[in-house]
């Protein structure tokens, strides 16, 4: 009975142990912190890059836990080995320069013996080796203090991302051991990462630092010793000052209380620059800024005096006495933050503010970074942006420039990223983002997300909400429920639409006016968030009266009279939601006049070549634009389009050419609407497209008697056609199951119709009975691995009108980079298959017969008269003579680069092309193409086996490459042979991409 009771016992006690494990992390901290305070003794082996070093942490147990065991950070371990966390996380954020960096070039942290109260206790890392567990001899009890230490060595990398040594600078940052946080959710145990940062506990350090005497260093705390300030303030004058020590090294002396962090950088070449700022309280901070020169003192001390400044003034005061800034290469952003000392890449005013500004939600209060970013980087950015615009007279401060143009970067960020549905919410943890995420959501959305908080509550109370947070919170590694509840509890307000949705959820927001009618104005929300809405009446475009409405779903009217907002005259106008005051996303909308004939539509404007996205007017951009083939020769003519970037709703591009040769109209036209998908879709695009362009083919129907006559006799008849092309589409682009695998997926539906005519029929001649349709179904799938990209097409045609295709094509590509280059050998498989068959008799050639000839998979080269749904942009796509066009190929089917016809099949066929670059920074390698098909002359069931292989000269990536062959195989000599190929240039081929020239659909698919 008693083994039964202690058995039932045990599993109760697993269960239970079981969902204590699994059960959420709380979201509101306790109202303990422990307390760990550092005595380090290092040394700098400047021969070696070597630190040397022993500490000694007083860990003090204020929960009212009993703990068994401490778990301790050993980051330098990151850049141990490619399996670390660090350099998994590098790999999928698409850097490969630590993965095939040198051993040499690696660092780590050893000679680790961790004693506690003297004593040896048991330890071993974890699952990760930057990461280790001590178990403790007895269980440390609530008020209890234990001595942890131990000597260590870290061998310092290259400067991949924070630590390491480069051109002269030691940066030492996240080197010692150092404990996790013991919170109210137990144990943050975390690897280091670079995307990701830190959580910490706080405490005293205590260290002295043995450098070689001529180095500058400067860290963080206060430099106990005096001589060395002296120093420092002799390098402002002149470079290269004799340091008064007398022996060849020093050891410097720094102190700080109430951090959670020691970092420190030294370089022999540092000049500064100092000064000192007095706070609202009168306390007195020296600053300083550390740089690399050997002209003059640094520039910039004036931004670290703002940034210290304005976040005392709007946040809460510094606590410390000195504040610091060292320029130095940062591979980790533009800037990293330590306590009281700032690391950034270079003396800019935006980085110095930013970063200096983390020293409040970082270092002060010591939010969880790496589970809750926008605890400190979302709502450090918000003051940076705030401060660009508090700081500055100029309208456009806090705007970057692009292209001659002034835009904010936060609105380009989340427009860009938003738009397309790419974005996630903004309240997840720091490793979940994608890349691109990262800064859209994190140092985008988010802040405006926050200014739209702060706009709604007003300056002041926003203002003293903060300052109430900042003081009730600093020290304490507040907790998302601890903001949410100071907040509301603050505001009086439900703030459940900024935390729920704005914040927590990828809703939309976007509210439109639909009607103004009789001083009655209809509102419609277009998106899934209930928010407040902002409405502004504006004369002249001067807001003289703005009013905040509570948020709705679908639409609500609102009568201006009640509101405060009647009385009209000609220039009265109303805005809602203004984008620097909340996150709409489609402004456009946002407007309303109580005259005119369009009351609810912002004006139309036309704009040459480029602008900025303007939410005041429709744009139609304008460019002169040049276009050449063989037929239509030089063609000139004008682009319309309505958006380069951000994403609208609905974009268009329309380019008619003129021919002076042929003296007609050509051009290409494309029509899309983008609908936001839900699910598994993440968006939807449906749409159309079309183009006419000249041609030289193979006709088979005429009007004119004489050329009926030729075709009765011949079969048919060459000459100069147009063809015309008209494509409508569904396009459905796929969300994948983990948004950090870089995985892009689509489907797309499409109707191709082509009509091929003679020129001087005129335009789209009898196109409704003449064309051929082909059905199409597209599927593709595409990884962006950093070492191992691939991609799969499923492509699928059935003829619908005036031919019998029944086609599949399928092909996968797995690339593999092996070189610091980025060189990534590839190998393409394809294979095709006709499931029906068509057979012609004699006497005249049918569209049937020509597009099912052109549609047979080719076991040799492909030209462009095998472009039968005419989706390349060929320069000579019909040459056949020996000029210099017609070496430019297609790389379908077997995918030849090389042009050799081998014959085609409407049986079966598979291939396989190989391509591997020279391992070294030149744009050559070798490729290599095999097939093998069912050809027509082949006996039985055997297939034909061909290949040709060689070396080729990548011009532009992806564009222009041009190919050399060196050996084949029989047939394709014997083919070279007939053709009297006699010569390397007339082997050789060339391919042409001019579909992705386009500057616009470069533009518009611009990741960031």
């Amino acid at each position: 009975m008693k083994n039964k009771f202690v058995l039932v016992l045990f599993c109760l006690t697993n269960a239970l142990l079981s969902f204590a494990q699994t059960k959420p992390k709380s979201l509101n901290q306790a109202n303990w912190q422990q307390s760990v305070d550092y005595e380090i003794k290092v040394s700098l082996d400047t021969q070696y890059h070597v630190l040397r070093g022993f500490e000694s942490i007083s860990y003090k147990n204020n929960s009212p836990n009993t703990i068994s065991e401490v778990y301790m950070h050993l980051w330098p371990n990151a850049y141990k080995n490619r399996t670390t966390a660090y350099a998994k996380q590098d790999l999928e954020n698409g850097s490969i320069s630590f993965y095939f960096s040198e051993e040499s070039d690696k660092g780590y942290i050893d000679s680790i013996n961790f004693l506690v109260d003297q004593q040896i206790v048991k330890w071993d890392y974890t699952e990760n080796i930057d990461v280790a567990k001590i178990i403790l001899n007895r269980p440390l009890q609530p008020n209890e203090t234990i001595i942890i230490s131990t000597p260590f060595k870290v061998k310092l990398p290259k400067v991949f991302s924070r630590l390491g040594f480069e051109n002269g600078h030691y940066c030492i940052t996240q080197w010692y051991p150092k404990p996790a946080v013991y919170d109210i959710n137990g144990w943050n145990p975390m690897s280091y990462l670079n995307q990701g940062e830190f959580y910490s506990e706080f405490g005293k350090f205590d260290v002295q630092i043995t450098v070689p005497k001529n180095l500058v260093v400067a860290a963080t705390g206060e430099v106990q010793d005096p001589e060395e300030k002296t120093w420092w303030r002799k390098l402002k004058d002149e470079n290269n000052v004799p340091h008064p020590s007398n022996s060849d090294v020093k050891t410097l002396h720094f102190i700080q209380d109430n951090v959670h962090d020691f970092a420190w950088f030294a370089n022999k070449n540092y000049r500064v620059d100092f000064d000192t700022v007095t706070l609202n309280n009168g306390q007195k901070v020296e600053t300083w800024i550390f740089e690399v020169s050997k002209k003059e003192a640094p520039k910039g001390i004036e931004h670290l005096n703002d940034g210290v400044k304005y976040y005392s003034d709007k946040v809460g005061n510094y606590p410390y006495s000195i504040a610091q800034v060292v320029i130095t290469p940062l591979i980790a952003g533009g800037g990293m933050e330590y306590p009281t000392i700032t690391n950034c890449g270079s003396i800019d005013r935006t980085t110095i503010i930013h970063e200096v500004g983390h020293n409040w939600f970082y270092g002060i209060l010591g939010s969880n970074e790496r589970d809750y970013p926008w605890m400190d980087e979302s709502i450090n950015t918000y003051y940076e942006e705030r401060s660009q615009k508090d700081l500055s007279s100029n309208p456009n401060a806090g705007m970057i420039s692009l292209f001659g143009m002034k835009i904010s970067q936060l609105d380009l960020m989340v427009n860009l990223t938003l738009r397309k549905n790419l974005d996630q919410a903004g309240n997840l943890k720091s490793e979940a983002y994608t890349d691109a995420n990262y800064g859209a959501i994190v140092y985008g959305k988010n802040p405006k997300s926050i200014a739209y908080l702060q706009h709604y509550l007003g300056d002041d109370m926003f203002d003293k909400m903060m300052q109430a947070y900042y003081i009730q919170w600093k020290f304490k590694h507040p907790l998302p429920n601890d903001f949410r509840i100071h907040a509301e509890t603050f505001t009086g307000k439900n703030l459940s639409w900024f935390f729920d949705e704005l914040m927590g959820t990828t809703k939309k927001m976007d509210y439109s006016v639909k009607s103004l009618q009789n001083s009655k104005l209809t509102l419609k929300n277009k998106g899934q968030i209930s928010s407040p809405v902002l409405l502004n009446k504006l004369d002249h475009d001067t807001i003289v009266a703005a009013v905040w409405l509570n948020g709705f779903l679908n639409k609500q009217t609102f009568s201006l009279d009640s509101l405060g907002l009647g009385g009209f005259n000609k220039y009265t106008s109303f805005e809602i939601n203004p984008t620097s005051q909340t996150v709409d996303l489609y402004p456009q909308n946002n407007f309303a006049k109580p005259q005119g004939v369009f009351k609810t539509s912002v004006p139309l404007k036309f704009q040459l070549i480029f602008g900025i996205e303007n939410n005041k007017a429709r744009q139609t951009f304008i460019a002169p634009v040049y276009g050449y083939n063989l037929y239509n020769k030089n063609m000139f003519g004008l682009s319309f389009y309505n958006s380069i970037f951000p994403q609208k709703k609905t974009e268009f591009i329309f380019t008619p050419l003129y021919s002076f040769a042929t003296k007609d109209l050509n051009g290409f036209f494309s029509i899309h609407r983008n609908i936001y998908g839900a699910g598994k879709i993440r968006n939807i695009q449906v749409g159309l497209k079309a183009s006419r362009f000249g041609n030289n083919a193979i006709s088979f129907r005429s009007n004119d008697i004489e050329i009926d006559n030729i075709i009765k006799e011949f079969g048919s008849y060459t000459d100069r056609t147009s063809f015309e092309k008209i494509a409508p589409f569904l396009k459905l682009n796929l969300r994948p199951r983990n948004e950090r695998s870089n995985i892009e997926q689509s489907i797309t539906l499409r109707y191709v119709m082509v009509n091929e005519q003679f020129s001087t029929q005129g335009y789209y001649a009898n196109f409704g009975s003449d064309h051929y349709g082909v059905s199409n179904l597209k599927y593709h799938y595409q990884r962006d691995h950093a070492l191992y990209p691939s991609s799969f097409n499923f492509d699928y045609q059935l003829g619908l009108k005036n031919n019998g295709l029944n086609r599949l094509a399928l092909d996968f590509t797995q690339s593999f980079t092996y070189s610091k280059h980025k060189k990534a050998a590839s190998i393409r498989l394809f294979t095709g298959m006709f499931f029906a068959r068509e057979t012609y008799a004699g006497g005249i050639r049918s569209v049937n017969q020509k597009v099912y000839e052109n549609a047979m998979f080719t076991a040799g080269g492909t030209l462009g008269s095998n472009d039968y749904l005419f989706d390349e942009v060929m320069i000579g796509r019909s040459d056949f003579t020996p000029g210099f066009w017609s070496h430019q190929i297609l790389q379908r089917d077997a995918g030849f680069r090389n042009f050799v016809n081998l014959g085609n099949t409407d049986r079966w066929i598979s291939a396989a092309n190989l391509t591997i670059p020279f391992p070294l920074p030149v744009p050559l390698g070798f490729y290599g193409d095999f097939s093998y098909a069912k050809l027509p002359f082949s006996a039985g069931n055997n297939g034909n086996f061909s290949y040709v292989g060689g070396i080729y000269i990548q011009i532009i990536k992806d564009i222009l490459c041009i190919y050399v062959p060196a050996v084949s195989s029989e047939n394709v000599s014997d083919y070279w042979d007939l053709n009297k190929a006699d010569n390397i240039f007339k082997k050789t081929s060339f391919t042409l991409n001019l579909n992705k020239l386009s500057p616009i659909q470069f533009i518009r698919n611009f990741k960031l």
